[in-house]
């Protein structure tokens, strides 16, 4: 893995997974503290609502009956568990990137440490990727006649915003601007290398959740009819287990990922690499 020398995408990304792989164990124990319990409330309540909808419009005998408690639940709890997902995935973000520094340079030594190195810098995280959220969905809404592009324009400038936050020990305004100062030059390889990255994003949680889809292919193709039949309460619960399980494990690559992205773009425009490399070879000459 090439630490801090200019990359291409692939190799990024290749390097974000490398990087989690080698630690693995602390970042699965976090991601199962931080994002499993809201990703199974999602997932459940996901699949309670989705299916009860499809149930009681397409299956149900009195099209004017009123949604069941069950679907009612399952959209309580999806939306109830997309909410507090954000603040878990938020924390578990930070204490990624706290810890990125030490990543680059070998394994997480100290576990404990890790699980509370996000809570000193999770409150600028928090604020400053809540902000830039909102400033991307605003210039989205504003630039609706040229398809939304003013959001996707923001979102690429802003994108290492909160990692900054983090990596920096920078309150927000100065995340802003420095991520801004960082992505404007590499406008389009940022924008380019969000996209990738998004895609892989779905494409890596899809594949986790593949056995669902071969089992629903399967049911269909032995008993068309069984499209059209009540999913039991058991069969339900554990799609979205595997759900949850698939947000779970796919999560820390966003992060590693941004932070990998971070060290490029400073790379290419501080020459972060030389000046690493000599400051390697002044500690072995001392």
């Amino acid at each position: 893995m090439n630490r801090f020398s200019p990359r291409n995408a692939g190799t990024l990304i290749d390097d974000a997974i490398a990087t989690y792989r080698a630690n693995a164990g602390p970042i699965l124990i976090a991601a199962s503290l931080f994002v499993f319990p809201m990703a199974l409330l999602v997932g459940v309540g996901q699949d309670f609502f989705l299916r009860g909808f499809v149930e009681e419009t397409l299956i149900g005998t009195d099209p004017t009956a009123a949604p069941s408690f069950g679907m009612f639940a399952g959209y309580a709890a999806m939306v109830a568990g997309a909410q507090l997902m954000f603040f878990g995935r938020a924390y578990l973000d930070s204490a990624i990137l706290a810890a990125f520094p030490q990543m680059l340079y070998g394994r997480v030594s100290d576990r404990a440490a890790f699980l509370k190195g996000g809570l000193p810098r999770y409150g600028w995280y928090l604020l400053t990727g809540y902000l830039v959220s909102l400033l991307a969905s605003l210039a989205a809404v504003a630039s609706f006649v040229v398809l939304f592009a003013g959001g996707i324009v923001v979102w690429t400038l802003l994108s290492l915003a909160a990692v900054i936050a983090v990596l920096e020990n920078a309150n927000t305004v100065q995340a802003i601007q420095r991520s801004y100062g960082l992505t404007k030059p590499h406008f389009w390889r940022v924008l380019g290398y969000l996209v990738i990255l998004s895609v892989l994003m779905g494409l890596f949680e899809g594949a986790i959740a593949s056995p669902l889809i071969v089992r629903q292919i399967v049911v269909a193709v032995q008993n068309p009819d069984a499209v059209f039949q009540q999913t039991s309460l058991v069969w339900k619960i554990a799609e979205g287990l595997v759900l949850a399980v698939a947000m779970t494990l796919v999560a820390p690559i966003m992060p590693l990922a941004l932070a990998h992205l971070y060290t490029d773009l400073r790379a290419r425009s501080e020459g972060m690499d030389l000046i690493v490399r000599a400051r390697e070879i002044a500690a072995r000459t001392a």
